[in-house]
């Protein structure tokens, strides 16, 4: 596997230390530096390209979430805090994983292996804005579908079988009914090529199906077993068109 590069952002000690003995632990990480100061940390990749941040969020002078909103570049976020009330906000800001502490092993590296997945998958696309389109708009309603191309393959997929629509930085995950389909995208393109008959954006990292969605709990839709988080800022255009 080829090698991910990588920090440590946390000022508590112990929790470095767990960190730094997983990392010895995974042949294809390189760890290129420990920070205890998200200021220092900050000037590092500023400098230096890493792959992947383990990264607090509770932290003097800089917090976890400042420390993202400065970044120049985004490499794959995985925060790494005691407090799980900061989860909506990470995931608005497009975070691959949130890990609470204490983090066992087996958490840390199903984490790590999510990451690796999602950097291998842009450092090998060569899938560009013009890669997707739509069927014609004259089709009829049962036979529109969307074409879409992920590592060197065509897919096309009827409206119907696609559920909802996770975006992750550079890249979006459509899932289907029955696969999950990654393709270096912007949420831009392709909600110029969905009918908003049928799909509705309900969060900054999220568009779904309107036919798919089966209740709304609090602040969440329901489609299937998945639970999709509601963003504030669409909360009255979700309820206005869904319910």
């Amino acid at each position: 596997m080829e090698t991910t590069s990588c920090i440590i952002v946390d000022d508590e000690q112990l929790s470095r230390l767990l960190l730094e003995g997983y990392l010895e632990k995974v042949p294809s990480l390189e760890l290129k530096g420990t920070f205890k100061d998200a200021q220092e940390a900050l000037i590092f990749v500023q400098k230096e390209q890493v792959d992947i941040v383990f990264l607090d969020i509770q932290m003097p002078t800089l917090t976890g979430i400042e420390f993202i909103k400065s970044l120049n570049y985004r490499p794959q976020i995985i925060f790494i805090t005691a407090y799980p009330q900061y989860a909506i906000e990470g995931y608005e800001l497009n975070i691959i994983d949130y890990l609470l502490k204490p983090v066992s092993f087996e958490r840390f590296l199903k984490a790590v292996l999510k990451a690796q997945e999602q950097i291998s998958l842009l450092r090998s696309s060569n899938v560009e804005v013009s890669d997707v389109v739509s069927a014609d708009s004259n089709t009829s309603s049962d036979d529109k579908f969307l074409m879409i191309k992920s590592e060197h393959r065509l897919y096309r997929l009827l409206f119907d079988d696609i559920l909802f629509i996770e975006g992750s930085r550079e890249y979006l995950i459509v899932h289907t009914t029955d696969a999950n389909i990654s393709t270096l995208m912007s949420f831009k393109k392709i909600l110029e090529v969905l009918p908003s008959r049928l799909f509705i954006r309900v969060h900054k990292s999220f568009v779904v199906n309107k036919d798919k969605v089966k209740s709304l709990y609090g602040n969440q839709l329901e489609i299937g077993t998945t639970k999709i988080p509601i963003g504030k800022i669409y909360r009255s255009d979700v309820i206005d068109n869904l319910f």
